[in-house]
């Protein structure tokens, strides 16, 4: 069971939000995450700033390296949730049934079939694996998705439970709708 005060007492030490006066001026580019920003800071040699200012993301001359890495990391997040699946002594209908998705899902995610997951369903896999905070980055990373965006309460949230759980997608579910947020994992 997650302790809410804990939570509420986390979500305010860590959550930055975006349209507050100390943000204000601020370039979101210093806080985000993302795999496209991620690269192209890395081929740019930026940091902290918006690495495709005064041009198009489109022509920059890296850009299909950009894309090669997003696919590569595609065939990573399917070898990932193999190897979870694996270590976690579960059986496959143990953890789609945990992450609440489909057996149909779960296949395409497993052979790589599928050409991503939803964010909601890597975060609810993620849950139903157990895995621990460096462990969902990289998991999360590799499906394409950025963790944790500390302005979007939801991940504050996420993170948490995944430094002191772990917590199951039903436990997590019941503190996303405290705060007001849908339920991931198709229980909504």
């Amino acid at each position: 069971m997650i302790d809410i005060e804990k939570l509420k007492k986390y979500v305010e030490e860590n959550f930055v939000d975006e349209d507050s006066d100390d943000m204000k001026g601020e370039s979101l580019f210093a806080l985000k995450s993302n795999p496209i920003l991620d690269f192209a800071r890395k081929i740019s040699g930026q940091t902290g700033m918006n690495p495709f200012s005064g041009m198009s993301p489109l022509k920059h001359p890296d850009f299909h390296k950009v894309k090669d890495e997003l696919e590569h990391n595609q065939e990573d997040f399917s070898r990932q949730l193999v190897y979870y699946a694996n270590r976690s002594g579960k059986t496959h209908p143990q953890i789609y049934k945990a992450a609440g998705i489909t057996p149909h899902c779960f296949s395409k995610l497993q052979s790589g079939t599928s050409s991503k997951p939803k964010r909601e369903n890597a975060f609810a896999l993620a849950f139903a694996l157990e895995l621990n905070m460096e462990e969902a980055k990289e998991f999360l990373a590799a499906a394409g998705y950025a963790f944790p965006i500390i302005t979007a309460k939801e991940d504050i949230i996420y993170s948490f439970c995944f430094e002191h759980g772990p917590y199951t997608v039903d436990e997590v579910n019941e503190a996303l709708c405290h705060f007001g947020f849908k339920a991931i994992g198709g229980r909504n």
